[in-house]
């Protein structure tokens, strides 16, 4: 099912496709996607409180799983994760989706010839931005 949905829809949905539907962000025009991590919440899981506060959310006050979804401006989700424990941090559920990133933000040979008006386009040529 993922595949079907998510993992095609990746994909379809490039720059140049964004740009001529008109779905580009209208405020970050250089943004491929934008990217961010859910919370889901459970019942205490069995077990030691070792194993129990892997699961805690400190942030949320419950036990839970956190996902990190990447969404196309046109509403089209592109990228889902496997469940991580309530504990982790969001930043470290991105950086371990880093070569997912790395490989879709990537621009095409027919991105180069875009706008790309994004003040760190000189630091990062070959790539778009991502929202986080």
């Amino acid at each position: 099912m993922k595949h079907k949905y998510i993992d095609n829809v990746a994909l379809k949905w490039t720059m140049e496709l964004l740009e001529t539907s008109g779905h580009r962000f209208k405020n970050f025009p250089a943004a491929m996607y934008a990217v961010d991590v859910t919370f889901q919440q459970t019942n205490a899981p069995a077990g030691s409180f070792a194993e129990k506060k892997l699961y805690f959310s400190k942030k949320h006050g419950h036990y839970g799983f956190k996902v990190e979804v990447s969404v196309l401006p046109s509403g089209h989700a592109i990228n889902v994760t496997s469940a991580a424990p309530g504990s982790i941090a969001d930043i470290a559920i991105c950086e371990s989706n880093i070569d997912f990133h790395v490989e879709k933000l990537e621009k095409t040979s027919h991105d180069e010839s875009m706008l790309d008006a994004d003040p760190l386009v000189t630091e990062y040529p070959t790539a778009w931005a991502l929202l986080a």
